[in-house]
């Protein structure tokens, strides 16, 4: 009972994440709601059994979010509110 309860709150939530990644205007924000589709993602599929894809999904998540370059070189600009 309870390991189907959390499969479903997993899926829910990577729902959601997947959906908050469509509509958030904000890259950055939208990349975090990803990160977090893809550890949902990654729970749901420890849950089913496959953990050798989970660690692959992991794996490619802590690999992608290094690659992301955040940088501002005008602090004025990055610090500006509009």
């Amino acid at each position: 009972m309870l390991h189907e309860i959390l499969f479903y709150s997993f899926g829910v939530f990577a729902l959601t994440t997947g959906f908050f990644v469509v509509v958030e205007k904000n890259p950055i924000h939208a990349v975090f709601f990803l990160v977090l589709c893809f550890v949902n993602a990654a729970g749901m599929l420890l849950m089913v059994g496959a953990e050798f894809l989970a660690f692959l999904l992991s794996s490619i998540c802590w690999s992608n979010r290094s690659s992301i370059p955040i940088r501002c070189n005008d602090v004025e600009h990055c610090c500006r509110r509009s």
